[in-house]
């Protein structure tokens, strides 16, 4: 499953990702009390964790690059020869990047949301399931995933669709996926610039020329 092109040619750059600076996620009632629950799951069955970037992480802990990882394969995988997957782009990265630029508010809801989802008491509130999001076979990861996106309970389809906008903004943020969706890059603007730069220094050297008096001549 992968995050689709709006069609209407703009670029997918950073400027556009659709995060609000404040309130990025309202996690309500349900989400504060599935996360308090679910701390004392996560302390017998831990997060599965990767790797992290050689140049550390600004926001996000170890456990929820993880999460955000293992997220950002589903949204995004390799559709085809050549590419890149999310795991390559490292989009969890990018996400923690995108993260140190927001309010602090919207960084703790992001972190808290990651830990709810992964939580393995709520995957057995939920689905039935015990072991965490990140300790699950990926094929079964997608069907957890998925079932956020399909759940009854409000909090879980907003919490889907802000997790799978963010992967595939992060994800479509890197030049190399850009031939993806057809897009060619931002156009090429150096003539017009150049062109600019020509007419106001000949607007400035006419504005320097002095205006001769009625019926006499330049002194």
């Amino acid at each position: 499953m992968t995050t689709e092109s709006s069609g209407s040619g703009e670029s997918p750059a950073a400027g556009n990702i659709p995060l609000p600076r404040r309130g990025f996620l309202k996690i309500g009632l349900l989400g504060t009390a599935a996360m308090a629950a679910g701390g004392t799951a996560l302390a017998f069955r831990q997060t599965v964790l990767r790797e992290t970037p050689k140049d550390g992480l600004k926001v996000l802990s170890a456990k929820e690059y993880a999460i955000m990882a293992a997220i950002a394969d589903i949204v995004c995988p390799p559709r085809s020869e050549g590419v890149p997957s999310a795991s390559d782009l490292d989009v969890a990265r990018n996400v923690d990047r995108q993260l140190a630029k927001l309010d602090v508010e919207v960084q703790k809801e992001m972190k808290t949301l990651l830990g709810i989802f992964d939580s393995a008491l709520t995957g057995f509130l939920f689905d039935g399931r015990l072991r965490p999001f990140t300790a699950l076979p990926k094929e079964e990861q997608t069907k957890a995933f998925m079932a956020w996106g399909d759940s009854n309970v409000a909090f879980r389809r907003i919490a889907f669709q802000a997790l799978k906008q963010l992967a595939g903004a992060m994800y479509y943020t890197d030049t190399s996926t850009w031939a993806i969706v057809g897009y060619n890059g931002p156009p090429d603007v150096s003539g017009y610039r150049e062109a600019n730069r020509l007419k106001r220094e000949a607007e400035a050297a006419a504005a320097a020329v002095p205006v001769p008096a009625a019926g006499g001549t330049p002194q």
